[in-house]
């Protein structure tokens, strides 16, 4: 069962698979759960993303799942629907995976914007110049294989993290 509003760890709507993949992510959370609960934020956001398109689906190892929080947190933290190039982020098209080359219409998009490997890891991001504005989350940490990354030309704020 899909919720059809933010879910919380209290919503009795919430589907066991909801609440086991909530704790799941709270225990990975840089801030013990406290955004992912927080009903608006961008890990609240990701979480409903992926409650309404991911849990239903095959992907269902915790890497897989961890790769998909950190880019949807990614794509609501920095205002994904303004956006210039989306590709096929969060998009129904998508389905389970963002695909790894922009739609073949779009000329000028990068063609190594999501670089994934044969693993399905994430190992390098171009999102440069595409009116990303916000702050970067620290979920962004989370895309483990991750070896690349180009923001440069957005209005970004914050940090990269470390590891």
């Amino acid at each position: 069962v899909s919720p059809t509003s933010f879910p919380s760890s209290s919503s009795p709507s919430m589907s066991q698979e909801g609440e086991h993949w909530m704790q799941i992510l709270a225990e990975r959370s840089f801030d013990n759960g406290t955004a992912l609960h927080q009903i608006g934020s961008p890990q609240h956001q990701a979480f409903q993303w992926l409650s309404q398109n991911i849990f239903n689906t095959t992907i269902k190892t915790i890497p897989e799942v961890l790769q998909q929080y950190a880019l949807a947190t990614l794509y609501f933290a920095t205002n994904g629907h303004q956006w210039i190039r989306k590709g096929s982020f969060l998009t129904p098209k998508s389905g389970s995976r963002w695909k790894s080359r922009p739609p073949p219409e779009d000329q000028n998009f990068p063609t190594n914007y999501l670089n994934i490997r044969g693993d399905m890891t994430v190992k390098s991001l171009n999102l440069e110049h595409n009116n990303l504005n916000g702050t970067i989350p620290p979920e962004i940490a989370l895309l483990s294989s991750l070896a690349h990354i180009q923001l440069r030309g957005n209005n970004l704020y914050g940090s990269l993290p470390s590891s």
